[in-house]
């Protein structure tokens, strides 16, 4: 190769590098990193790789935003096959924890290497970044149809029971869950007008009417212990929605992240309740 040839490559080979390391131009709205983390921590690898290949999109590149996405569903499929195959004293031993941690990390860095550059150039832009309650909302919206958050009337012993008043009292509990728990997709659809409207009028009122239904179960007599057992379990479930909602509108009204940690702990605490009621259903 010849002193001009060798000169044209090495210049060819800097401009490609200026043009990899050059901002790609933003041409929609992005999650941030925290966001990401937050999300990812509540509905798992799909939702990470959701809002990482929607960054990679809104930074114009279609089909590693779409590779991303393709790739969380992959680990999600991968995630519950590989669990459903473990011994039950494995799952038992590891600490809850472990694994949302693991995933939250694993996104947190990937968002930081491929992306930070950019978000972190954005950082002080206004109406760059979705609202980080978006992120969350998918986050539990993804966990109401993953991990099963909706509570399935089979995991009640007492549905279809001899007594009618407690049959007739879980019914308008689930028909109240289901009525709800909707709201998670409406985080990035509604103004926050819209959605405090929707909580106050709605959401919250619904959740307040089930710990009244529990609280009425709970005064029965003659209830075997076994649905007083998990009547327990459902009344701190409900406790627990209506405070994760409460927080929520908070935020909302008060226009601040500053509650996201407690929204966060608050859904763990209800993914608790649920696991708590899965192992009584099993043990019938």
């Amino acid at each position: 190769m010849s002193k001009k040839d060798l000169s044209i490559s090495v210049k060819k080979s800097e401009m490609i590098d200026q043009e990899l390391e050059q901002e790609p131009e933003v041409q929609g709205k992005l999650y941030s990193s925290n966001a990401i983390f937050g999300a990812t921590f509540l509905g798992g690898p799909v939702v990470g790789g959701y809002l990482i290949g929607s960054n990679f999109k809104a930074m114009g590149k279609t089909s590693l935003g779409t590779q991303t996405m393709v790739v969380g569903v992959l680990i999600t499929i991968f995630l519950f096959t590989a669990l459903f195959f473990l011994p039950e004293e494995i799952m038992n031993s590891l600490p809850r924890m472990v694994i949302p941690l693991l995933f939250c990390g694993a996104a947190y860095w990937f968002v930081q290497a491929k992306q930070g550059k950019v978000l972190k150039a954005l950082k002080g832009e206004k109406d760059v970044f979705y609202p980080h309650l978006r992120g969350i909302g998918i986050g539990l919206g993804a966990g109401v149809i993953t991990v099963g958050i909706l509570l399935s009337p089979s995991l009640v012993q007492g549905v279809g029971s001899s007594n009618p008043e407690f049959d007739k009292r879980m019914s308008q509990f689930y028909q109240n869950e289901s009525n709800t728990l909707g709201f998670y997709q409406q985080l990035d659809k509604l103004s926050d007008k819209d959605l405090l409207t929707e909580l106050d009028f709605k959401v919250i009122p619904a959740w307040e009417e089930n710990l009244d239904l529990m609280n009425e179960i709970r005064a029965m007599k003659n209830l075997p212990d076994e649905i007083r057992k998990e009547n327990d379990i459902l009344h701190r479930y409900t406790e627990l929605r209506i405070h994760g909602f409460s927080l929520i509108r908070k935020s909302l009204a008060e226009k601040t992240y500053a509650y996201r940690v407690q929204i966060q702990k608050t859904h763990q605490a209800i993914d608790a309740q649920i696991e708590l009621l899965s192992k009584l259903a099993q043990e019938k």
